[in-house]
């Protein structure tokens, strides 16, 4: 939903595979579909799904994104889906150590934990 309503008539969304989209994007240009996976990551992180986990807390959804365009990054599907699929990863690597480098500030803040005893 959130895809097809950041869209709209720009292009056509449709599943690739489990968890994977394609959404293709008229006569748009790199600078175009970046703005556009830009809105989709704004709206998809503004999105509460409403889960909460008895464990961890709230359960928040993400996305990585990856685009090509016709026919600069390729000419052909295979050609696209690579190009598209290897910035997606790169984006995703990104979104993944900056979540560490976050979540290691958040702890160095915090005072080092005294180690276990063990009492026998």
């Amino acid at each position: 939903h959130i895809f097809r309503q950041t869209v709209d008539s720009r292009g056509l969304v449709a599943r690739y595979g489990g968890d994977e989209f394609i959404i293709i994007l008229n006569d748009a240009d790199a600078a175009q579909a970046q703005r556009v996976g830009e809105q989709i990551l704004q709206e998809v992180d503004a999105y509460d799904p409403g889960l909460i986990h008895d464990r961890i807390g709230e359960l928040r959804l993400g996305v990585s994104i990856g685009y090509a365009c016709f026919p600069h990054d390729g000419m052909d599907c295979a050609g696209l889906l690579s190009v598209a699929d290897s910035r997606m990863y790169d984006h995703k690597t990104e979104r993944k150590l900056g979540t560490l480098a976050t979540r290691d500030r958040h702890h160095s803040t915090q005072p080092p934990t005294p180690p276990l005893r063990i009492a026998a």
